[in-house]
């Protein structure tokens, strides 16, 4: 199964809630590829290119994101709404 965490840099206060960071068999492995930044979250919607499983985590490591995925098949169609409360 496709994934990816959506991640801020660690010089974003989100950063803290990065947990892949702190499990060494993720963050020294393979896996890691899969650990993003959460500016890219956006293009890969627009792109087509969601995997099967996301987790977001905003760059405040506030709730702040807002997201309506409308799917028909495999992610035709995408309602997406952003904000910075």
């Amino acid at each position: 199964m496709s994934w990816k965490y959506y991640a801020p840099p660690n010089t974003d206060p989100g950063y803290i809630w990065s947990t892949f960071n702190a499990i060494s068999d993720v963050r020294y492995g393979s896996d890691w590829n899969n650990v993003v930044d959460t500016s890219n979250f956006i293009s890969d919607v627009q792109a087509n290119q969601l995997p099967s499983v996301s987790w977001i985590i905003t760059r405040s490591g506030k709730v702040s994101i807002r997201i309506r995925v409308r799917a028909k098949a495999r992610y035709q169609r995408h309602g997406i709404e952003c904000t910075d409360e």
